[in-house]
């Protein structure tokens, strides 16, 4: 029942293991990708900004840039947009950071249990293996003591008044083995 009960809890404690792996995973690929994402956007309003303070433009295919004059109100809200991306980046950078510790302290929490549960489990375990234990031991040593008893009972029997158990017995010795057989399967039919 131990092997078992251990082979259970194993196969349990991998399926565990297997399925937090897989969910963390799942839930490290999307931050990374709101990550990616959110940097990009964060390049582009960094770009759209440098733009405004500079008042210049790259020039086609990334070569020299020059120079553009933008009236005061297009740069003040080119200004307010790239105020406006980089305090939504900020912000969603604050809530991966945020999601991330979430999860991270969510699993930390769920394998506690489980290492509290398996401690359980095994201690339950030792428990009821211990008292099969005694229980075995209780019972035979009440088998031998009922077949020590019918072994005396037939040597007086027989007037026989030295009996030996587990050795051959000498030249003349009586065997009475198969004498205590017969009557320990009568005691129990």
């Amino acid at each position: 029942m131990k092997n078992r009960d251990q082979g259970t809890l194993a196969a349990l404690q991998t399926q565990l293991r297997e399925q937090s792996k897989a969910e963390f995973d799942r839930q490290f690929a999307e931050m990374n990708a709101r990550t990616v994402a959110q940097m990009k956007a964060h390049d582009r309003a960094l770009q759209t900004g440098l733009v405004a303070q500079l008042g210049q433009v790259p020039g086609p295919g990334g070569g020299a840039a020059h120079s553009v004059s933008l009236p005061s109100d297009m740069r003040a809200r080119l200004e307010a947009l790239h105020k406006k991306y980089q305090d939504d980046f900020n912000k969603d950078a604050g809530k991966t950071v945020a999601d991330f510790q979430k999860t991270r302290n969510d699993l930390t929490e769920r394998f506690r249990r489980l290492e509290g549960i398996d401690a359980g489990a095994q201690d339950g375990t030792t428990r009821q293996l211990d008292a099969l234990q005694k229980q075995r031991g209780d019972l035979y040593n009440e088998m031998v003591d009922q077949i020590n008893r019918e072994v005396r009972i037939i040597a007086e029997k027989r007037g026989v008044n030295v009996v030996f158990s587990n050795i051959i017995a000498p030249a003349g010795g009586v065997d009475l083995t198969e004498d205590a057989e017969k009557d320990i399967e009568s005691l129990h039919e």
